[in-house]
């Protein structure tokens, strides 16, 4: 940090006192948002407009600094040292203005000071609030192209092991397979819906889709502190399979390194899957699920492609879809494992967690 901001940060700390002889018409202002900043340097210099914006380009005292005025003009200071100094303060306002330019008292060096920092504190709280939009940009983005399920209760063991165990070993978002076949649902980032409407998505499957498709080379602790600036809080989550009396082993337990996407947010993204079909049902639905032709859970917002079939609406409509009311042969052990039977419990639980929550497409 360069010394004007450490001055900075000094007067946003200290204690707001007024000044003997000040010609400034209240003390600069302790702490405080943006916009009680931007009036604090309207008031301060008598400006005929109120500041909208302050820019700055780099943090030494060799930077420009410009103040932007609600009818557009720009007050520039060619450096930014230039405003601890009160004559070309005076100057840097008075000659851009014109006719238009305030009388301005006989500013002193500390209230020349003070107008000059209160300006970089306005800087760099404009420089937040443009980091947080475009996080948040970020965020609807991710969130429009999730592959998302449903998982019921948080509170529910069961349902916190079947969603966890699903999100964990859902494929990493691959960005060029995206972008090669953007309609595939194998390749998308995965989000864990809960009851409450808020959702899971791994920090891993952001962070590939801000480096590979936004090109912001950025580290896994500056993107978390970034999306807990913006709303979504990060956690470690982990969920231990349901079952007593018996050993449990290093496959008896799932974690993941999630960020929270709050409720509020739940109905901005693009969804694959029925929402009223939650992953916990039973296996007729895991059936319905797997004779919709874009493979996805529940039904996706294309229309499936003509299999002879009527169309599919919302699984939860389909009635009776048992092999006998289809007239479908119900699957062997080897096709209900891609080829091979399921030899091992372990096998056995990946494709009862399968047909709970349907597999990429």
């Amino acid at each position: 940090m360069t010394g004007v901001d450490d001055l900075a940060d000094a007067q946003a700390q200290a204690p707001c006192k007024p000044r003997k002889g000040s010609a400034l018409p209240s003390p600069a202002p302790q702490g405080g948002g943006l916009g009680e900043l931007l009036d604090w340097l309207a008031e301060a210099l008598r400006l005929p407009a109120g500041v909208t914006r302050t820019e700055r380009w780099g943090s030494s005292g060799d930077t420009p600094l410009v103040l932007v005025l609600a009818d557009g003009t720009r007050l520039r200071f060619d450096a930014t040292r230039d405003m601890f100094d009160p004559a070309r303060l005076v100057q840097g306002v008075c000659l851009p203005l014109g006719a238009t330019a305030p009388q301005l008292p006989l500013f002193s060096r500390a209230d020349a000071q003070d107008v000059a920092l209160v300006a970089i504190r306005a800087c760099e709280a404009v420089e937040r609030d443009d980091e947080r939009e475009r996080t948040r940009d970020w965020q609807a983005d991710v969130l429009q192209i999730t592959h998302t399920v449903d998982g019921g209760e948080y509170s529910d063991a069961a349902a916190r092991w079947d969603g966890l165990r699903w999100l964990t070993e859902w494929p990493p978002f691959d960005a060029h397979a995206y972008r090669l076949d953007p309609e595939s649902g194998r390749c998308r980032p995965a989000r864990l819906r809960w009851a409450d409407g808020s959702a899971f998505v791994r920090v891993t499957d952001v962070e590939t889709f801000v480096r590979l498709t936004r090109g912001q080379q950025i580290g896994t602790g500056q993107l978390i502190a970034r999306m807990r600036e913006a709303g979504w809080q990060h956690r470690r989550v982990d969920a231990r399979r349901p079952g007593a009396g018996r050993e449990r082993g290093t496959d008896d337990r799932v974690r993941a390194s999630v960020l929270i996407v709050p409720s509020d947010e739940r109905e901005g993204a693009r969804n694959d899957v029925s929402p009223s079909v939650p992953i916990g049902n039973r296996a007729r639905d895991a059936r319905a699920h797997a004779s919709v032709a874009t493979g996805s859970l529940g039904t996706h917002e294309k229309t499936p492609v003509d299999t002879g079939k009527p169309e599919l609406g919302d699984t939860s409509e389909l009635g009776d879809t048992s092999p006998t009311a289809t007239g479908e042969q119900e699957a062997g052990p080897a096709e209900r494992t891609n080829g091979r039977p399921a030899t091992t419990a372990e096998e056995a639980e990946a494709e009862r967690v399968l047909r709970k929550f349907g597999g990429p497409s």
